[in-house]
């Protein structure tokens, strides 16, 4: 999970 483009941190990304 390396989706850090979200206003979530890199350990919550969603799950697309």
């Amino acid at each position: 999970e390396t989706l850090s483009t979200h206003s979530y941190p890199d350990w919550a990304t969603p799950v697309q």
